[in-house]
């Protein structure tokens, strides 16, 4: 065969091994990039960290504030008049008091009514200086845990006051002032006026901050005054109000009795809900089987139990329901009604002392305060004094009787003693008989709870100062 036959068979084998897919395998040619081994995952995104919030501290409240609304600072008196406060505090948990210093020590210090927190409380504080001189006053307010505000300060300058010129209100107090003759009364803050000489006579009205009011009588220890006002007559506190004229011998009047108020149903406690205990009254009733034996048919009772449920919704322990088997035998259940025990007050602490008895010449004035045994507040301190007395005792006003009572209102009121002057005393009693002169008319008692098991009494000490010419 010729050589060009010879590449023709060849081709055609060729493309017959093409065909039956048996062509040599082509080398391959390595790619640029190597593929990853099959077993090996690919690598997927990472999320980023995620930060974790620390936890937010619980927010400190802001102490209380107060502010000195009237007079403004640089307001000049005279020696011996009266100047009225007007003072605005406010906390947003609520201010239990506020208290006036002139110079740094404490001149007075007020309660809100029923010493009841208040997010705003607004108040007349007095002060009558003595002596010419520039003095700062300072209120600081108070929450009940003792948390005091920042201080607001003004300065009073009090020039000599002339010959014969007699005591009145500041004008720039912006409040009335203190007159001579019939006894009156003005509010410290807005004041309840009720139906009888306690806080727990009803309301009928207010006697505004600022307002004044005539007063025709007091009850026994002068806690509190009768006044006319608007044509009617009611009850206001002593504690919140400031008198002026002849207070100190105004009648007693005598009030209604308490309100007694109905007792409020007291719910048992139920653990876990109520359960019913049923009161099974088990009747066995008789029913004839005749059974055939030898020597006669014999009545065999088959005894039936019929049990009367009657649920109570009084809690018990595991109630056995009766079991009938000949005759129904009754378990008693016993019972057991949990009483809620009521947690007894205490006194809030307060400060080392409580505010002062301030007490004009010739006129009356209260303090009060809590104490408590054996928790809480067990002892307050008190100081007293006169203002208006003559510096010289043979003018008029340098003498004056000096008499103050102690009352009690609670619980254990036996419990609670009055030291001053040596002497222990008792609720009730009067503690202070004597006569004063300008070097002598201050003083202090301590008020303490000695005994008992949940004493919790408010005292309330009321002192008078007259004049002895």
């Amino acid at each position: 065969m010729s050589s060009s036959g010879l590449r023709r068979l060849f081709v055609v084998l060729f493309l017959v091994l093409v065909a039956c897919g048996q062509a040599p395998a082509a080398t391959p040619t390595p790619e640029a990039t190597t593929a990853a081994p099959a077993d090996t995952p690919a690598p997927t995104a990472t999320d980023e960290p995620t930060a974790t919030a620390e936890p937010s501290a619980t927010a400190t409240p802001a102490p209380p504030e107060v502010v000195i609304e009237e007079p403004p600072s640089n307001t000049t008196v005279a020696a011996g008049e009266e100047l009225f406060l007007r003072v605005r505090a406010s906390d947003e948990i609520g201010v239990i008091r506020v208290d006036l210093f002139v110079d740094g020590a404490l001149a007075r210090g007020d309660y809100t009514p029923e010493e009841t927190p208040q997010k705003q409380f607004t108040l007349l504080q007095r002060w009558v200086p003595e002596e010419p001189g520039s003095f700062t006053l300072r209120a600081v307010a108070y929450r009940e845990d003792s948390t005091a505000s920042a201080p607001a300060s003004i300065v009073v300058n009090v020039e000599e006051a002339e010959a014969g010129a007699a005591g009145g209100a500041s004008s720039g107090a912006g409040a009335p002032g203190t007159g001579q003759g019939a006894c009156t009364v003005i509010a410290s803050t807005d004041l309840n006026i009720r139906t009888g000489p306690n806080v727990a006579y009803e309301a009928t009205g207010v006697l505004a901050m600022g307002e004044r009011a005539a007063v025709s009588g007091r009850n026994g220890d002068s806690s509190w005054w009768y006044i006319d006002y608007r044509g009617s007559n009611g009850w206001v506190a002593g504690s919140h109000s400031y008198q002026s004229g002849a207070c100190a011998g105004l009648p007693v009047v005598e009030a209604g009795p308490l309100p007694t108020r109905a007792a409020t149903p007291t719910p048992s406690i139920t653990p876990g809900g109520p359960t019913l205990t049923p009161s099974a009254t088990p009747t066995a009733t008789g029913t004839a089987t005749p059974s055939v034996t030898p020597g006669g048919p014999t009545l065999t009772p088959s005894a039936t139990a019929t049990a009367t449920h009657t649920p109570t919704a009084s809690p018990t322990t595991n109630a056995i329901l009766p079991t009938a088997t000949g005759m129904a035998t009754t378990t008693p259940t016993p019972t057991f009604t949990p009483t809620a025990t009521q947690a007894v007050p205490t006194a809030p602490p307060d400060a080392n002392f409580n505010s002062p008895l301030i007490i004009p010449l010739d006129s009356t004035a209260s303090v009060t305060d809590f104490v408590s045994f054996p928790g809480g507040d067990t002892t307050d301190r008190m100081r007293w004094d006169i203002t208006g007395m003559n510096p010289n005792p043979a003018l008029s006003g340098g003498r004056a009787r000096l008499i103050i009572s102690a009352s009690c209102f609670g619980t254990g009121t036996q419990n609670v003693q009055f030291e001053t002057g040596g002497q222990t005393f008792s609720c009730g009693q009067t503690i202070v008989d004597r006569e004063v002169t300008f070097d002598s008319r201050t003083g202090q008692v301590t008020i303490s709870a000695v005994g008992g098991e949940g004493t919790y009494v408010q005292w309330v000490l009321t002192g008078t100062a007259t004049r002895v010419d």
